[in-house]
């Protein structure tokens, strides 16, 4: 079936880095939409309502503002772009360099979706869990009542040197 996995995670050939390891971020649970980036200040009404949605989406908690402000301006004013060569392509301009921006303009802005997990896809290949304040609380108590390992182990007897017989190799001889 279409996005289930045929395996147990555990139990696939090749776990090599990050596979089968889930990035867990947490939901702090601050809704505010944070300004818009420099140079984005005169972005007409689409971007800025995509602005918005982009801070309410659970996805929010995965992004670090001052890391990914040079994206995130490339994607507001890629979906700026966007809606600005909509409107001449709706109004009957379609000369072809309009047509060859749009094409350009959306492969773009696909290209960014993804690399900033806004697409289910680019979430279920990063396995992107958003947990609360409250679960991160319950699985910080969980791990603390695990039974930790001792700190130090006590052998009875050291091992042997590999240059020297054991003791049980010694009273067998004549």
């Amino acid at each position: 079936m279409a996005g289930q996995r045929q395996k147990p995670v555990e139990l696939l050939q090749f776990s090599r880095g990050g596979r089968g390891k889930p990035l867990v971020v947490y939901d702090d649970g601050d809704r505010r939409v944070p300004p818009l980036p420099r140079g984005c200040r005169h972005v007409g009404p689409a971007a800025r309502q995509a602005w918005r949605e982009l801070w309410s989406s659970p996805v929010r908690a995965a992004l670090e503002l001052p890391a990914d402000a040079a994206l995130l301006r490339d994607y507001v004013l890629l979906i700026d772009e966007q809606e600005r060569l909509r409107a001449q392509m709706a109004a009957g301009k379609m000369p072809p360099a309009v047509v060859s921006r749009m094409a350009q303009v959306e492969r773009h802005l696909q290209k960014l979706r993804e690399h900033l997990a806004l697409t289910p896809l680019a979430r279920f290949r990063l396995q992107l869990q958003v947990l609360s304040g409250r679960e991160r609380e319950q699985r910080l108590a969980a791990q603390s009542e695990q039974a930790k390992p001792p700190a130090v182990v006590v052998l009875d007897e050291p091992a042997p040197e590999p240059w020297q017989p054991h003791r049980d190799q010694l009273g067998s001889q004549p």
